[in-house]
């Protein structure tokens, strides 16, 4: 497939990237695999139409996307390099992830148990702190939202429809169903929305570990039921540390659900290691001053993984 839009590729061309690859749609982008003409390696770059029967909500998620990201610098997290446009379209350029999304991986009949899960668990919770201590709540967290980058690390992505401000929102019914908080359909006015990330998360890791959703398939109506009754089964060969984190994370009181830290602090223990501070809030300072406009590029030289690749998680990959 290709963009049918005029001047794709010459507008591409001149920002030094050609052969374009379609790799797939999203809810509001293109997403094609490029090469840089510079750097000589492969790019993302998320394409979007400019919509005028919309009201422009393509435009504001591509802004939240860019704004947040401008704002976020962690391993755990997808690198975004610059952004452009022309007459027709927008243009955001992102690290490329060989390896696809985690949904991909778990559709494929990868589950996760034990160490993997651990692990899986361990690197997304620490993303989302980053992104929490930055202000930037995601709200759209689940598999098809996490690539996985050529060191087979969880990095979130897709965050067309985050919010960066207070943690406490006004309720907004947002997100992908499957994965919403019971409280997006309640009666409160207000949400916290660092609490409705960690539902998100719990689901996601849900399906990771059983390769399903906790909810039985039915219309929108009655999995909005299912979530809020939240009553959840799991298979019996899962481990029990993950069946109790998860459960945990799927609190359906928001009050006492657990937050990051205590997630973090919960696998740590279990595992025997101490979590060094400087890995929740990643230490490199970003520039607030970017974001609204992100002009300058990031650095483009690999980086040594954060993480470093454990062997018995590469091996869920292969």
């Amino acid at each position: 497939m290709e963009c049918n839009c005029p001047h794709f590729t010459s507008t591409l061309f001149s920002h030094g990237y050609n052969q374009p690859e379609f790799l797939g749609k999203g809810s509001y982008s293109s997403v094609f695999k490029v090469h840089s003409l510079q750097y000589k390696k492969s790019f993302v770059v998320k394409v979007i139409k400019y919509k005028k029967c919309d009201e422009g909500m393509n435009d504001m998620k591509y802004m939240r996307e860019v704004n947040a990201l401008s704002c976020l610098n962690h391993p755990g997290i997808i690198n975004f390099y610059d952004r452009f446009n022309d007459e027709n379209l927008m243009f955001m350029v992102l690290e490329y992830c060989p390896n696809g999304t985690l949904a991909k991986q778990i559709k494929t009949g990868k589950t996760y148990n034990g160490p993997f899960f651990l692990k899986l668990a361990r690197d997304l919770t620490l993303a989302m702190s980053h992104c929490h201590h930055r202000s930037v709540f995601h709200r759209d967290i689940k598999p098809d939202n996490i690539l996985i980058d050529k060191f087979n690390r969880p990095r979130l992505a897709d965050f067309g429809l985050s919010h960066q401000g207070c943690q406490n929102d006004k309720n907004r019914v947002i997100g992908t169903l499957a994965f919403m908080p019971p409280e997006l359909f309640g009666n409160s006015p207000i949400i916290d929305l660092a609490k409705a990330d960690v539902w998100s998360l719990g689901v996601t890791l849900y399906n990771a570990l059983t390769g399903s959703l906790p909810w039985f398939a039915g219309d929108d109506k009655a999995i909005e039921a299912q979530i809020k009754e939240c009553i959840i089964s799991f298979p019996q060969e899962s481990d029990k540390f993950c069946v109790d984190l998860v459960k945990a994370m799927m609190n359906p009181n928001p009050i006492t659900r657990p937050t990051l830290l205590e997630i973090l602090d919960l696998i740590s223990s279990h595992e025997g290691k101490k979590i060094e501070a400087s890995r929740l809030n990643y230490s490199k300072k970003v520039s607030m001053k970017n974001t609204l406009i992100f002009s300058k590029k990031r650095q483009l030289n690999d980086e040594v993984p954060f993480f470093k690749p454990d062997p018995c998680f590469s091996q869920t990959f292969m």
